[in-house]
């Protein structure tokens, strides 16, 4: 028998959403998500919501994929605010058919050409991840071209680059999966431009990736496999790679931001070079990634 969960109405499969950024909230809802059936149309109730930044829009994504493929039908989003619907439309969230909207939206203009957005998208091959690489190649030229600043934009651009290869190699070459992505550039008050991405995939995670090759870490807790492929272990059975996670922390360190990776119960929170992690009480499926780049701008 099922215990009573507190956010989920089972007379009209509605789960209250309260909070998309806080990782306990999170495994509330992953956890009253089960709860829905096949045949079932499930209502998120977005009545809380006033914000959304790339982390969140990226849970939500997971969320509403996790519970069509559990019913076989789109997830209602429901009291949705005129802006968080405009915004959700103008990153093509509604695109790839996993959840629906009926209320008022107010519509963002939409530029191709943009450098300060880059819509919700699938990364489900190597050529997708080369088309990504050449959009950020082009833009952190835009948005970091002091000569002060050309080794921070690199290695950045590696580290990215290699993220999205890990989502790919956890889902689609091996679970029949693929991970999502999305970027927005925001400046802060303090003169500060902040790059901030997110991706997230369904694929074996972190913790099933490493003990193949390492089967000594099958003992230990997720927070702390996750602080060994931050270390710079790989689970690549192939020789290269393994360095991006790495070079996410030292750029972190160097240059300051964060990184939040969770993978299955484990979480580790990198920001400015201090290191924080957590265990939860909800396996997540997969990986889920948060990545800020920090840089000041420079002086004219």
């Amino acid at each position: 028998m099922h215990n009573k969960i507190t956010n989920y109405s089972p007379e009209n499969n509605t789960i209250i959403v309260t909070n998309l950024s806080d990782w306990r909230e999170i495994d509330i809802l992953w956890h009253a998500s089960d709860r829905i059936e096949i045949g079932n149309i499930c209502t998120l109730d977005m009545y809380n919501i006033s914000s959304l930044n790339p982390q969140a829009i990226v849970m939500l994504f997971m969320l509403c994929k996790k519970i069509k493929m559990q019913s076989g039908s789109e997830v209602f989003l429901d009291n949705l605010t005129p802006q968080i619907d405009g915004y959700l439309r103008r990153v093509n969230f509604f695109d790839y058919e996993v959840a629906t909207s009926k209320g008022e939206s107010i519509e963002f203009s939409k530029n191709p050409l943009s450098k300060n957005l880059l819509e919700l998208t699938k990364v489900d091959s190597l050529m997708q991840i080369n088309k990504l690489g050449d959009w950020f190649y082009d833009n952190f030229e835009h948005w970091f071209p002091d000569k002060s600043q050309s080794m921070y934009r690199q290695l950045s651009f590696e580290a990215i680059n290699e993220l999205c290869s890990n989502s790919v190699e956890h889902s689609a070459f091996e679970n029949n999966g693929e991970g999502y992505f999305i970027l927005q550039k925001y400046f802060d008050f303090a003169g500060k431009t902040n790059v901030i991405m997110s991706v997230g995939d369904c694929g074996i995670g972190v913790r099933n990736h490493l003990i193949r090759k390492y089967p000594e870490l099958s003992s230990s807790d997720e927070a702390h496999v996750l602080f060994e492929a931050l270390s710079g272990k790989s689970g690549r059975l192939r020789t290269g790679g393994g360095r991006g996670l790495k070079s996410i922390c030292n750029l972190t360190r160097d240059y300051g931001g964060y990184f939040v990776i969770r993978s299955g119960y484990g979480l580790v929170l990198i920001q400015n070079g201090t290191v924080f992690s957590e265990i939860y009480s909800y396996p997540l499926p997969g990986t889920q990634c948060a990545f800020c780049l920090r840089i000041n701008n420079p002086m004219p």
